[in-house]
């Protein structure tokens, strides 16, 4: 028995019953499968295997980790296969104007292309099942990738700073704003089993992932400073998101940046 989804109401199909009557959709609880298929065009609720693996997915950005890193992770993690596409600092003025707002990554699923970092994130973790068993879990999800952006993007702008002033800002990032965001991180962690697990629920979601994408790709590549590694707890994490064999796997054999 197929479960489908008619407008807004979801109906279990019994492929038993041969009644077409006059009903509506909406009150229809038991019609023929086959008879919806081919006469109302429903979708399954849950794709099929063969739907899935008729996907396709090129991941294109240049070729260095940064902002494509979390996607490469759960790529890697899902077991899912996808085009990883780099461009070349030289090629990029010639191709810029082929993919939206001119900027990179960018996803393209089925030939369609979706821009900006944090959309193709929560695409892919919506795909693959990394965003919690609930709503309330998603929330917190997102809250960690959030805090974990504001922290990447603080980075960025002490390291584009003027020199001048640099070490200055550099110094309120690491003992003002990310020090806040960790213990605000810390304190997360702690809440879910003592802070020996995951950030949310008791297993990985796009939160750790991107922990660890941020952690110890981004900021470490931007500014290897030892003040990064104040927390235990935190490093302790990403130890334990790195040592999952899938992506210890593609950390091992990624291309060196």
């Amino acid at each position: 028995m197929q479960l489908y989804r008619t407008g807004m109401v979801q109906k279990e199909l019994d492929p038993t019953c041969t009644t077409h009557c006059q009903r509506s959709v909406a009150e229809a609880y038991t019609f023929d499968v086959q008879y919806f298929r081919t006469h109302c065009s429903l979708k399954p609720l849950f794709p099929t295997k063969k739907e899935t693996q008729m996907t396709t997915y090129k991941l294109i950005y240049f070729d260095t980790r940064g902002l494509a890193e979390t996607a490469r992770y759960m790529f890697a993690l899902a077991g899912v296969e996808y085009e990883d596409h780099r461009i070349k600092n030289e090629e990029w003025p010639q191709v810029k104007k082929d993919y939206p707002l001119g900027v990179l990554p960018v996803l393209e699923v089925d030939g369609e292309q979706i821009p900006q970092s944090s959309a193709i994130n929560h695409f892919l973790a919506s795909e693959f099942g990394l965003l919690g068993s609930s709503n309330l879990e998603t929330a917190k999800i997102n809250v960690v990738y959030e805090v974990l952006v504001d922290s990447l993007n603080e980075a960025m702008k002490v390291d584009f700073a003027d020199p001048k002033i640099k070490e200055q800002l550099k110094t309120k990032f690491y003992d003002d704003i990310l020090e806040t965001h960790s213990k605000f991180l810390v304190e997360i962690l702690e809440k879910n089993n003592g802070g020996n697990g995951f950030f949310v629920g008791d297993k990985i979601t796009l939160a750790d992932i991107s922990f660890l994408a941020v952690r110890r790709d981004m900021l470490a590549y931007i500014d290897k400073d030892d003040r990064l590694h104040r927390h235990p707890k935190l490093q302790a994490l990403a130890d334990r998101i790195a040592a999952v064999p899938q992506i210890a796997e593609w950390i091992k054999n990624r291309p060196p940046v």
